[in-house]
């Protein structure tokens, strides 16, 4: 859901957490995972909607005053290196091919 939306791949790690079951277990249907699934795609999207564009920061650049007097924040480009990482695709590949 979020590769169709947003593009490229999406995966879901999880690291040491404890309690990781979820909130239906132990089920034979997969429509069950596939709704689960969207479920975590569709808080992602929600998530990913509010992030501002790469490499960008909030500053304040001074007051606004309507009723409460309010900080004004201009986007500003951080000074940092950002980097792809092409993750390789050989064991999907040869699953592909038996």
């Amino acid at each position: 859901m979020c590769a169709q939306e947003f593009g490229g791949t999406a995966m879901f790690l999880l690291g040491a957490c404890g309690e990781t079951g979820p909130i239906e277990q132990k089920q034979a249907d997969t429509a069950v995972t596939e709704r689960l699934g969207r479920k975590v795609g569709y808080a992602t999207a929600s998530v990913l909607e509010t992030l501002r564009e790469p490499a960008t920061e909030l500053r304040y650049s001074g007051p606004i005053v309507s009723g409460a007097v309010i900080g004004k924040e201009t986007p500003l480009l951080r000074r940092f290196c950002l980097k792809t990482i092409v993750l390789p695709r050989q064991a999907r590949d040869k699953q592909r091919e038996s």
